[in-house]
C-alpha cells in the first residue's frame, strides 16, 4: 500500500504510515519517523523488479525477492592513545626500578661468600707498623711553672729491631668532679705537639714531655698513644 503524502510503500496492513498518514480517515497523524528525515533515506528499491519497500525490509513486497543484509557501517579507526608526559616519566621510572632490581641480584651473586675471591689484607705503612711495636708502659704527670704547665714523664717499650721515634700522643685533662677541662697533645687547641725522640730497638726510655699550658682546675690526666714511625736515630 503506497502512502500518497510520501509515496512510501507500506503493508497491505499498515494503518499509518512512517510519515503519520492515517490510512483510514485520511489526515495526518504523528509521524512515526523523523520528518526531517528524507524519503529516500526510508525508502529501498528491489534489484529484481524495482519496485519501492520500506529500507528495513528483509524480502520485496512485489516479487519476494529476498534483501541482501545491509552493508553494516564501516568501523571507525581506534586513535591510538598519544602517551603523555606521565605515561612516560612512570614509565622511565618503572625501567630504572627494575635496571636497580637485576643490578642489585646481579651484585648479591658476585659478591656472596659463595662466590667471593679471598680478601687480601692491605700493607701495613711504616707508621702503622711502627705503631704495632711501641707500647706504653708507664705515664705520670704533674703541674710545673706555678701550676699552668703539664710536665709528663713517660716511659716507652719499643719491641721492634729498628728505631721509632716522631711520636704522637693525646692528652686529657679532667676537674675533680670529672668534667673535661683541657686537651693536649694532637689535640691541643694551639699546636699539634711531637715528641722528637728515639725509642731505640728492643729498649725501653722514660721521657720528659712539656704538654704546655695546662687548666687551673685540671686534676686528673690521661696519656694515649696515637702514631709514630720508623725514624733513623741520628745521636
Amino acid at each position: 500500500m503506497k502512502c500518497p503524502t510520501c509515496e512510501l510503500i507500506n503493508p497491505d496492513t499498515a494503518l499509518r504510515c512512517d510519515c503519520g498518514y492515517d490510512f483510514q480517515s485520511g489526515r495526518m497523524e504523528q509521524p512515526y519517523q523523523d520528518a526531517k528525515t528524507p524519503v529516500a533515506a526510508r525508502i529501498t528499491y528491489c534489484a529484481r523488479c524495482g519496485a519501492q519497500n520500506n529500507a528495513g525490509a528483509a524480502f520485496c513486497q512485489s516479487c519476494g525477492a529476498q534483501f541482501l543484509a545491509t552493508t553494516a557501517e564501516p568501523a571507525r579507526a581506534v586513535k591510538k592513545p598519544v602517551p603523555t608526559v606521565v605515561n612516560v616519566i612512570f614509565a622511565v621510572l618503572v625501567l630504572l626500578t627494575l635496571g636497580q632490581i637485576f643490578t642489585w641480584i646481579q651484585g648479591d651473586k658476585v659478591t656472596s661468600p659463595q662466590n667471593a675471591a679471598p680478601s687480601i689484607a692491605p700493607a701495613a705503612s711504616p707508621k702503622s707498623e711502627a705503631w704495632l711495636h711501641l707500647i706504653v708502659k708507664e705515664s705520670r704527670w704533674e703541674k710545673g711553672g706555678f701550676g699552668t704547665i703539664a710536665m709528663w714523664r713517660v716511659t716507652f717499650k719499643n719491641n721492634s729491631d729498628r728505631p721509632i721515634g716522631n711520636i704522637q700522643y693525646r692528652t686529657a685533662y679532667y676537674s675533680e668532679t670529672g668534667n673535661l677541662v683541657d686537651k693536649g697533645g694532637v689535640d691541643s687547641p694551639l699546636d699539634k705537639k711531637i715528641i722528637q725522640k728515639v725509642i731505640p730497638p728492643k729498649s725501653t726510655r722514660t721521657i720528659e714531655v712539656n704538654d704546655g699550658f695546662t687548666h687551673s682546675e685540671a686534676h686528673r690526666a690521661t696519656f694515649e698513644l696515637v702514631d709514630c714511625e720508623f725514624v733513623t736515630d741520628s745521636r
